[in-house]
């Protein structure tokens, strides 16, 4: 779905739930596909979702809401320009390619400027269903998720 160029859509009031689902296409501006929620015993749920769309030269996405969760993203497509910040400090500038990865901390406050078709796999991990994992399985919490940006993933 085309957007005009500038801006992605305003994240709504369920915003606030959490950003998954339809709550990350909007923010983006682009369509949500198919979704799959995997429940956990503590309450919190794995959701991955397909995003598609058209993203005009130069849409920004707005501020995010900071919350305890990750958004890992798999490129399916090659995206023509992504410029990320995150908590204000540029982390990747330029094209991305089909089956790159991006690990985001939602607390660091990331923020876009895209363009070009999108297609990607968005993974929304809370942090406290990583920390349950870790708990269930003896091993410490680990500190963060990081991924090379932009790095192919090997498996993809």
């Amino acid at each position: 779905m085309p957007q005009r160029p500038g801006r992605a859509r305003r994240a709504s009031p369920a915003h606030a739930q959490g950003l998954n689902v339809a709550r990350m296409a909007d923010h983006l501006g682009v369509r949500a596909g198919a979704t799959l929620t995997v429940s956990h015993g503590t309450g919190s749920s794995l959701v991955v979702t397909r995003l598609q769309g058209l993203l005009a030269p130069g849409t920004e996405t707005p501020p995010l809401r900071q919350e305890a969760a990750y958004s890992i993203v798999v490129q399916l497509r090659p995206l023509q320009r992504h410029d990320f910040t995150v908590a204000g400090r540029q982390v990747h500038a330029g094209a991305v390619p089909a089956d790159a990865v991006s690990v985001v901390s939602l607390a660091d406050s990331p923020r876009s400027v895209m363009s070009g078709p999108l297609d990607a796999v968005q993974f929304y991990v809370p942090h406290a269903l990583v920390d349950a994992v870790a708990r269930e399985n003896d091993v410490p919490r680990p500190s963060h998720l990081a991924w090379p940006r932009a790095d192919r993933d090997p498996v993809a």
